[in-house]
This record gives C-alpha cells, sequence and structure tokens, in this order.
C-alpha cells in the first residue's frame, strides 16, 4: 500500500514539474575574441577555476590592472565603464552585458553606478588573474 502512494505521488509530482515546460536557455552570447579583439586563449594544461562576484559602489574606481589570463565577466546589476590604457578604447557595460576582458592590457574600470559583476576566472592551478599597475 505505502509502495502504491508512493508511486501515485511521483507520478503527480513528475506531472506538475512537466506542465510547468521545460527549462528555457536565453543565450548572453558566444565570443571568440576579448573585447579589445584578442583571441580568446585559455591556459594550456590544467586549470582552476574560480567564480566571484564584485560589488562597487558608484563612483569606485578599479585602478589600472592586467589580466595575463582570459577574465569572464557578466554584469549583474548596474552599468560600468571600462577604459583600456592601451588602445585607447573605453566602453560601457550595463545589466545583462558579457565582459570578455582584455589579456595583459592596461586597463580600469569606474561604476557609473552601484554595480555587480559576477567574474569567472579560469587559471593553471594556484595561479591569480590580476596584476595592479604599479604608480
Amino acid at each position: 500500500m505505502f509502495r502504491t502512494a508512493l508511486l501515485v505521488s511521483s507520478a503527480f509530482a513528475a506531472s506538475a514539474a512537466l506542465a510547468q515546460g521545460a527549462p528555457v536557455a536565453t543565450p548572453r552570447g558566444s565570443f571568440t575574441a576579448t573585447n579589445s579583439g584578442q583571441p580568446i586563449m585559455p591556459p594550456a594544461g590544467p586549470v582552476q577555476v574560480t567564480v566571484q562576484t564584485v560589488t562597487f559602489a558608484a563612483g569606485a574606481v578599479l585602478p589600472a590592472h592586467r589580466h595575463p589570463y582570459t577574465r569572464y565577466g557578466y554584469v549583474l546589476s548596474g552599468r560600468i565603464r571600462v577604459d583600456n590604457l592601451g588602445t585607447g578604447q573605453s566602453e560601457v557595460f550595463a545589466t545583462g552585458q558579457p565582459v570578455i576582458e582584455a589579456i595583459g592590457q592596461w586597463h580600469s574600470g569606474t561604476a557609473l553606478e552601484p554595480t555587480t559583476l559576477l567574474v569567472i576566472d579560469q587559471v593553471p592551478p594556484g595561479q591569480g588573474n590580476i596584476e595592479m599597475k604599479p604608480r
């Protein structure tokens, strides 16, 4: 009896999940180059993936820095301007936009309003992915 009730209960749960519909994937972009036009080249060999959120107050400035490996970002909320100091390129990224940061090029950022980024790095195990520019 218990087994029958469990099977019936499971069947109702499964049909309720199906009635809600299949998951919906919304593409946010597909990229082969960084925002400055460099090809995306992951490190050779094993990698360590680090995922973090970075939150900026309005007007906050991220000083000049560079990344030895590709850094993938996604603007969860707000707007941020990224200034590439080598190319002179400046670009504003807003909520819902991906940011594929330059590799080895000095750049800085300014939050135009309160901003939160999701940042993903893939680097050789034990290594970091940010170098601050000496003053």
